[in-house]
């Protein structure tokens, strides 16, 4: 082998490793982070609106200076596997009936039980995995009804609210940080297995050097 072989592959194993050891850092808060989510989603809602401001002006939601809030939006975006899309999505939409069934309880939604039975039905059918078609059309499902005027009309209430309502935007916005720490985690989960695989194949001599650094660099972190 070469002296800029031995070079590179020496290089790809160094990065390979700091990337292994970044993943499992993040992840590791990224978990923390989700338990004391967990544990104030069980509380009554004045005291888990004052202990998740809390945690917010404590900067529990910043890693490195940045809002972790944001983490995944920020990364490299790609077709989900189909177990995770589906389990992200009906988590969406059991989120989503949480803040209808506020509505409902309040009056202000007429359109509430049809929305809530829509999103029922959605978040609790059972879609084979495996079937390209199922997936396909639950995906197409979970559109329509994003499109509908039902949903666009609740759309415009949560607005409303959110700009008038201080106790329901803390609310939303718990709702959104727990929808972003578990799909983080999520994401960092999936991406240690990743590094993982790549680690394993490359201590083998299964992958080659050349794949390796362009995969790397694909799945490296965008911290913007």
């Amino acid at each position: 082998m070469a002296e800029a072989e031995i070079d590179q592959v020496a290089v790809v194993k160094v990065t390979l490793e700091m990337m292994i050891n970044e993943n499992n850092d993040v992840h590791e808060y990224f978990t923390d982070l989700l338990e004391k989510v967990a544990e104030l989603e069980a509380l009554d809602p004045p005291e888990r609106r004052s202990k998740f401001r809390n945690l917010v002006d404590m900067g529990a939601f910043k890693f490195n200076n940045v809002d972790i809030r944001h983490f995944t939006q920020t990364q490299p975006q790609k077709a989900l596997p189909p177990p995770v899309f589906i389990s992200r999505t009906k988590r969406r939409l059991k989120n989503t009936s949480k803040v209808v069934h506020e509505f409902e309880s309040r009056g202000v939604f007429e359109g509430a039980p049809v929305l809530l039975q829509e999103l029922d039905l959605l978040a609790s059918n059972i879609i084979n995995e495996s079937d390209n078609a199922e997936v396909r059309g639950f995906k197409e499902n979970v559109e329509v009804l994003r499109e509908s005027e039902l949903f666009k009309s609740y759309m415009s209430i949560k607005k409303e609210f959110i700009s008038k309502d201080p106790d329901f935007k803390t609310d939303s916005e718990f709702l959104a940080a727990k929808e972003s720490v578990e799909e983080g985690e999520e994401i960092l989960r999936q991406r240690g297995e990743e590094l993982t695989e790549i680690n394993d194949k490359l201590e083998s001599g299964e992958a080659k050097i050349d794949e390796v650094q362009n995969v790397l660099d694909k799945m490296s972190f965008d911290k913007t």
